[in-house]
């Protein structure tokens, strides 16, 4: 459950979080319009449904407002196999606040909450003292309550009982394919990042924390590399990428090798990692939450007959990703 933040004044332009919807009085929010949906990705088809919201919000004059939950529904009903999430909260949370969001309510998702009659399901969202619902969006193809019965249909029908607007927004089609977070994490598991790209409308990313390694690539191959433990994302094939790794509000071109080190077997615990060297950047990470973007497949892992010529394909692989940074001006921003 997502606790109050007394400091999330909506005067000290941050977004607010709450987790219930009547909780929003206490920011001065007496109308609001409603986006329901899980957002995991933000893609183009969340951002759709957000540019919908932020427009009916205006024609209103109401606060637009995203409704969520936590755990992921599909993680409740199906534990044995719950989903990785494209994105960790607190990126989610950003890039609404980026998209012009007001609030965000983030439901607890249980059994019980599931296993609710359309009707009900909608009751306790919906239903908050002091707070004047004028308008939802939501997906066209938008499920819920028990055995997702609910549809767009019944959510007409209780609109239209409740005297507010209701905008179901139509699924983006990228080259015949429906935008969603499903596909998203299948393009990524199969190293399809430029379509993921397309389907994101940003480069795929994952978050961390910086940890201690086994400082092979510093000692050994003169090229020191921040081990990243990932909690949500879909991490990519084996090989080596080139990308963005961004920490304490700097990025850095990097070069990302995601595999298990064929080359040092004996020396190396036989685990995926994701290593990140920073281009021209030296300094201690260890602590650091690092977010890493894919931009590049450069090659896929090999083994090396030894150091030496792993060391001088390495060094290969930094010269190509400077040159694609370059050639693509995509910009890096080192403040320190």
């Amino acid at each position: 459950m997502v606790k109050n933040d007394s400091s999330n004044r909506r005067g000290e332009n941050k977004i607010i979080t709450v987790s219930s919807l009547d909780a929003l009085a206490n920011y001065k929010i007496k109308r609001v319009s409603i986006a329901f949906g899980v957002f995991d990705g933000i893609h183009l088809g969340h951002q759709k449904i957000i540019k919908n919201l932020i427009k009916m919000s205006k024609e209103t004059d109401s606060a637009p407002v995203i409704v969520t939950f936590f755990p992921h529904p599909r993680a409740v009903l199906h534990p044995d196999e719950p989903p990785l999430q494209l994105i960790s909260r607190k990126k989610k949370i950003k890039l609404l606040k980026e998209s012009g969001v007001a609030a965000v309510v983030t439901m607890p998702f249980t059994l019980e909450f599931a296993s609710l009659e359309p009707n009900i399901f909608l009751h306790n969202c919906l239903f908050a003292p002091g707070i004047e619902i004028t308008g939802i969006c939501v997906g066209s193809k938008w499920r819920f309550g028990a055995k997702a019965a609910g549809t767009v249909e019944s959510l007409k029908k209780y609109s239209s009982t409740h005297g507010f607007k209701l905008n179901a927004v139509k699924e983006v089609i990228l080259n015949n394919q429906t935008v969603s977070s499903t596909a998203i994490r299948r393009l990524v598991s199969s190293g399809l990042l430029n379509d993921a790209f397309e389907m994101l409308g940003r480069n795929y990313s994952v978050t961390g924390t910086v940890i201690h390694g086994t400082s092979i690539a510093s000692t050994d191959l003169s090229c020191p590399t921040a081990n990243i433990t990932v909690k949500n994302g879909i991490i990519p094939p084996h090989g080596v990428y080139a990308g963005i790794g961004k920490f304490s509000g700097d990025s850095y071109p990097a070069a990302i090798s995601i595999g298990v080190s064929p080359t040092f077997a004996d020396k190396h615990r036989k685990a995926e990692d994701i290593e990140v060297h920073l281009i021209d950047f030296k300094g201690n990470l260890y602590g650091e939450i690092m977010e890493v973007e894919f931009l590049e497949y450069i090659r896929e892992e090999r083994c090396f007959q030894n150091a030496e010529s792993l060391k001088i394909q390495i060094e290969n692989d930094i010269e190509k990703i400077r040159k694609y940074i370059l050639n693509n001006k995509i910009k890096t921003d080192k403040k320190k």
